[in-house]
């Protein structure tokens, strides 16, 4: 995933300190979510999100390929984030 080619960041319009992801590319394009609690749990990552906007009426959370895209996102923005330290 590649910021600003298969999604943006925008501060919350709620939270300052808190970020919403856009899907801009892909087959839950115009997608905006959040990521809640990011931990750690016998050495794999976990996390949340909330979809705060959607074009796509029946997407949730719980779908898989949903879930698979903001790992990837997740991964993308952390990594992009020790790359500036």
């Amino acid at each position: 995933m590649i910021e600003n080619v298969d999604y943006s960041l925008s501060p919350s319009d709620n939270d300052v300190d808190h970020w919403n992801i856009r899907l801009m590319s892909g087959e839950f394009a115009d997608t905006v979510f959040a990521f809640g609690a990011i931990g750690l749990k016998e050495d794999n990552l976990t996390f949340d999100f909330d979809i705060i906007s959607t074009p796509y009426p029946d997407l949730k959370v719980s779908n898989a390929r949903l879930q698979s895209i903001a790992g990837e996102v997740l991964y993308s923005v952390m990594d992009n984030a020790s790359e500036k330290q």
